[in-house]
């Protein structure tokens, strides 16, 4: 049990340092990137923002999608569709987590994230409920759906305080950038 909670540990420390490591890239490279994706990149570049959404929801950690969002801001890619497309890919990851949270119960929960960080989560959810997924899910940091599914939340509640909050606060960055953008150049 040990060794799969460092293996996770250790995906979990990896994948935002390669996600750092490319947004730092993507900043150095903007022109050449912007020029690519602006060519035939562009469906593939729009599949990949689904998939790393869904991957940064599904395995919870710092790095959130509002980093692709910002990401595209700053190499000039069109804000509402990178936006449509975080949507997608942050709701199927969060789906598919809080499925294999209520398929695999807390003991999977445990595997993943360990005992202590399930025992705060469990406590926050257990005093604040649902009130307590939907500030989460407004956040940019990271919501535990592996947990909510494990916990016993209903497929209702998820969708109501999880998913849909989750997407209105990528709809809030995105208006929230484009004014910045508007405003400040």
């Amino acid at each position: 049990m040990k060794d799969k909670t460092r293996t996770i540990e250790i995906i979990g420390t990896i994948i935002p340092l390669i996600l750092i490591v490319l947004f730092a890239m993507s900043i150095a490279y903007r022109n050449e990137l912007s020029s690519f994706i602006g060519g035939k990149a562009k469906i593939s570049g729009y599949i990949f923002i689904i998939i790393i959404s869904a991957i940064l929801e599904l395995i919870p950690q710092l790095i959130a999608p509002t980093w692709i969002m910002i990401n595209a801001a700053i190499l000039e890619l069109p804000l509402f569709m990178t936006t449509v497309y975080i949507i997608i890919g942050s709701t199927l990851g969060a789906t598919l987590g809080y499925v294999l949270g209520r398929k695999y119960g807390i003991e999977f929960a445990i595997k993943m994230f360990g005992k202590k960080k399930i025992s705060r989560a469990a406590k926050l959810f257990n005093s604040e409920g649902r009130w307590f997924v939907a500030i989460a899910a407004l956040t940019p940091l990271p919501y535990l759906t592996i947990v909510f599914g494990a916990l016993g939340m209903s497929p209702k509640n998820i969708t109501l305080f999880g998913l849909i909050p989750r997407a209105i606060s990528y709809i809030i960055l995105c208006i929230t950038i484009k004014l910045g953008i508007s405003i400040f150049g």
